[in-house]
């Protein structure tokens, strides 16, 4: 789903291509709604509308009939609170995002089973400083899902490889560590297809974001690759169903990135909440952070563009596969 907010509708260039994401079947969600030309003109290229439930003074009815009668559908965002929930619900929304709605979800994964799994033995072994190749196949070896996931990734359409890659060792040879660290959360891929691929995908633009946005950021204390893996491994707790911080204590990481993570430290912590905010549409937020951290905000919007046409293109290859 391609996530636009009001300023894009001011873009020319910006809203051409995302009428060409539109028309190749992307879903397009604008954050918010207002009773003016601008909106309305939009609305063609619009498939759900963002509300925010975040104050309570918000009144959306007049909102929700108007795109009921157009045919969008809605979402709430910022459902925080049981009292956001029961106004939302009362409203008709259709979707809805928020703290609230994640505590209520049930979990289909086992914190108990995924901590001791070989999943999370790989991570801490990859994450090493200095990792051993041959721990980490032995790793791969003795599982299926593992072995499975990994060969299904290598011999991919992103790989386009001439020849059927049919060994572990083979495969790591390929990718490399460094590309196998990059591509980790797609080994937790299940054959049974029950694997959360949607919590994947957003983990994967999370890190390519926090990549992109470290180069054009002066004075970071990390490299773009360390950058990647705190946007990827931020999600990690949320992975395991366990603290974050239990998660990262298992793994190798630079002291600024374990900090920004947990504590939200350093410019590595503001840029890690710019993400963030970005993600949630928090419009105040992203332009404290992005002026704190020095980034023009047509900038961002430009970057997040381009990272979900990275991720997208990269999983659409991949999936011929998987």
């Amino acid at each position: 789903m391609l996530q636009i907010d009001h300023d894009f509708l001011l873009l020319p260039d910006a809203m051409h291509l995302v009428h060409e994401y539109h028309s190749e079947g992307y879903r397009v969600a604008l954050i918010g709604f207002d009773f003016n030309s601008m909106y309305l003109a939009a609305l063609n290229t619009v498939d759900y509308v963002k509300l925010s439930f975040q104050s309570d003074s918000y009144n959306h009815k007049s909102a929700v009939e108007v795109l009921r009668q157009l045919g969008k559908e809605t979402v709430g965002y910022h459902v925080d609170s049981k009292e956001a929930y029961m106004r939302a619900t009362e409203l008709g929304i259709q979707h809805m995002q928020g703290s609230y709605i994640a505590s209520t979800l049930p979990s289909s994964i086992h914190s108990l089973n995924l901590i001791h799994s070989n999943f999370f033995r790989l991570v801490v072994a990859i994450t090493r400083e200095e990792p051993s190749f041959i721990e980490i196949e032995e790793i791969i070896v003795r599982d299926v899902t593992l072995t499975y996931s990994l060969l299904k990734l290598v011999n991919s359409a992103f790989f386009a490889l001439r020849s059927r890659v049919t060994s572990v060792q083979q495969a790591l040879v390929i990718l490399g560590l460094e590309q196998l660290k990059q591509w980790i959360y797609l080994l937790s891929f299940n054959p049974d297809g029950k694997a959360p691929i949607e919590f994947i995908k957003t983990s994967l633009l999370r890190a390519s974001f926090c990549e992109a946005l470290c180069v054009c950021i002066k004075d970071m204390p990390v490299p773009k690759s360390e950058a990647y893996l705190m946007g990827l491994f931020s999600t990690l707790g949320a992975l395991l169903q366990i603290p974050l911080e239990q998660a990262l204590a298992e793994i190798s990481l630079c002291g600024e990135v374990r900090d920004a993570l947990l504590t939200g430290a350093g410019r590595c912590g503001m840029l890690f909440q710019l993400v963030l905010s970005y993600e949630k549409a928090d419009w105040h937020r992203i332009s404290e952070y992005a002026e704190q951290l020095g980034i023009p905000q047509s900038v961002l919007s430009q970057k997040y563009l381009e990272c979900m046409e990275k991720v997208n293109g990269i999983w659409r290859q991949i999936t011929q596969v998987l």
